[in-house]
């Protein structure tokens, strides 16, 4: 048997490496440079399993979850509107204050000449007390912003207020997901909304100006300045309510009353459930320091929970929770 030839002086004699690949161990003479590579690489990915830092990074790998979308069905999502769409009825010309007032679905209650009250899904008459709005309002240019029947418009009117009232002109104008909306106009499920204000406004002689006008749209140029802006009930049902406070802000020019749900099981800053307006057109469920947030990082300051209440809607014994916030511009 012959010798192996001797090696130059200058060349590191091989190293035995041995790897495992699919669990077959494989051993092969390599050369030093090529050993170091494998130890090197061996060691990367070594660090890399730890979660260890390698060349300014850090990256630990996790388990995959197993996460599946709810489906969802934009019918269920219109049907829950049918019978509020179909809540009109016919009236006669010349018909009375009280014939009116029956032929209209009303979400408001609000008092009229003669001892008539609209059969509202809210009263909100017993909160007055407990509210934000100042008492006297003399003078002051305000906003009413989602106004609906016009409750809280009217009410600055009365408190001396020159009003503008604010809110789309049919019910598929509400926010809803496009896959909603597109199934309530495929079955006629739709309805304006202001009919319920305008029975209100004839029998009260009001001044109240009502503009036909998405919360989103809201901009100085057109509408100018208020001193006192009013929403309620509305941010919960927007896909986007930041981007409606900041419309907000933009017609702002003193103080802004905001009246929205919160949920009181959620505490924490920062949180909210998503819900996607597929239900009842609910977007969004907030803690209430998560909805005090907001409003000032639309822009408010001084902003201030001035009273919580849970006021039930018609034929109901609760509701939900809400805040009345008051800040300034």
């Amino acid at each position: 048997m012959n010798p192996s030839p001797a090696l130059p002086a200058s060349v590191d004699p091989p190293e035995q490496l041995s790897i495992r690949i699919r669990g077959v161990a494989v051993t092969a003479n390599v050369s030093p440079s090529v050993a170091r590579r494998v130890r090197n690489a061996r060691n990367l990915v070594g660090r890399v399993r730890a979660g260890r830092s390698h060349a300014g990074s850090t990256l630990t790998v996790g388990a995959v979850p197993a996460v599946l979308a709810q489906t969802r069905d934009p019918a269920a999502g219109a049907l829950e509107f049918e019978e509020f769409c179909g809540g009109y009825g016919t009236v006669e010309e010349g018909a009375g204050l009280e014939e009116r007032v029956a032929a209209v679905l009303w979400y408001h209650t609000i008092d009229l000449p003669g001892g008539v009250a609209t059969k509202g899904l809210l009263d909100h008459r017993p909160l007055l007390a407990h509210y934000g709005l100042p008492e006297r309002l003399d003078g002051q240019r305000t906003l009413d912003v989602g106004t609906a029947d016009g409750f809280w418009a009217f009410e600055m009117e009365r408190r001396g207020a020159t009003v503008t009232a604010v809110d789309v002109d049919r019910v598929s104008d509400w926010d809803f997901p496009p896959a909603v909306r597109a199934e309530m106009q495929l079955r006629g499920i739709d309805r304006p909304m202001n009919k319920g204000f305008g029975v209100a406004h004839a029998a009260l002689g009001s001044k109240v100006e009502r503009v036909a006008c998405s919360v989103y749209d809201l901009n100085p140029e057109a509408f100018g300045k208020f001193d006192l802006v009013h929403a309620a009930d509305i941010l919960l049902h927007l896909e986007s309510p930041t981007r409606a406070l900041r419309a907000i802000r933009s017609v702002a020019s003193g103080t802004v009353v905001i009246s929205d749900c919160y949920d009181p099981d959620i505490p924490e800053p920062g949180l909210a459930r998503y819900l996607g307006g597929w239900s009842g057109m609910l977007w969004w469920s907030l803690s209430l320091p998560t909805l005090v947030q907001m409003v000032s990082d639309a822009g408010f300051r001084e902003v201030a929970v001035v009273s919580t209440y849970s006021l039930a809607a018609r034929g109901s014994d609760r509701g939900p929770w809400r805040a009345c916030l008051v800040a300034k511009v």
